[in-house]
């Protein structure tokens, strides 16, 4: 196994399966469907319900009908939201097929300001202007992070590494799915959880199949 995988750069918009509009901050459930952050805050708001008293809220999948249980006990739709991961790998290849004209700085932008984005930051998922990836190389906590120039046609074209950090064991990237429990797994939790599992596959070949 590997920490990453290489995919081919796709022309086609991936599209939500709520609203079927193109993904705005794709985040994926357990089962690994992707979903537009604000559609599935709604779908979240409307469908979360309980097996049993004192148990978690669950969701099923839109798509598969997998259930996906809330990360704590009592968050709001906003909280379960923000602890979905954030599909990089889909909001990489948006990028890449997306025109210059709508890339702006997602740092600015949180001060209110407006700045045409150079940059790609891949371990943010977020696209940065000249400003913020000067801050990227001074400050040390985000000096290792991997940032690409949009300008470099070549690059770009090149295939796209997936990266995901364990939500289990943070300095982890995850390698494979449990399609047993519908869990994404690192090498870690591969060893200590699933090992008995009849059915793992590498996020790489899952990939390949998700629709």
């Amino acid at each position: 196994m590997t920490q990453s995988g290489s995919v081919q750069v796709e022309v086609e918009p991936f599209c939500c399966p709520i609203c079927l509009e193109e993904l705005k901050i794709p985040r994926y459930l357990p089962c690994l469907h992707t979903f537009c952050e604000a559609c599935i805050q709604t779908y979240i708001s409307s469908t979360a319900a309980r097996l049993e008293q004192n148990t978690r809220n669950f969701i099923e999948c839109p798509v598969c009908r997998s259930s996906a249980m809330e990360p704590r006990k009592g968050v709001s739709s906003e909280e379960w939201v923000k602890d979905l991961p954030v599909n990089k790998w889909i909001l990489t290849m948006s990028l890449n097929s997306a025109s210059d004209a709508n890339k702006y700085c997602l740092f600015c932008r949180r001060e209110n300001l407006t700045v045409l984005a150079k940059h790609w930051c891949k371990t943010c998922a977020e696209p940065i202007c000249d400003d913020c990836n000067r801050i990227h190389r001074k400050v040390p906590v985000l000096r290792n992070h991997k940032i690409y120039c949009f300008s470099d046609k070549l690059k770009w074209s090149e295939p796209v590494d997936v990266e995901e950090q364990c939500s289990v064991h943070k300095e982890k990237l995850v390698e494979v799915f449990c399609i047993d429990h519908k869990k994404m797994c690192c090498s870690v939790c591969f060893a200590t959880r699933h090992r008995r599992c009849s059915c793992v596959e590498s996020i790489e070949d899952v990939a390949l199949f998700l629709d």
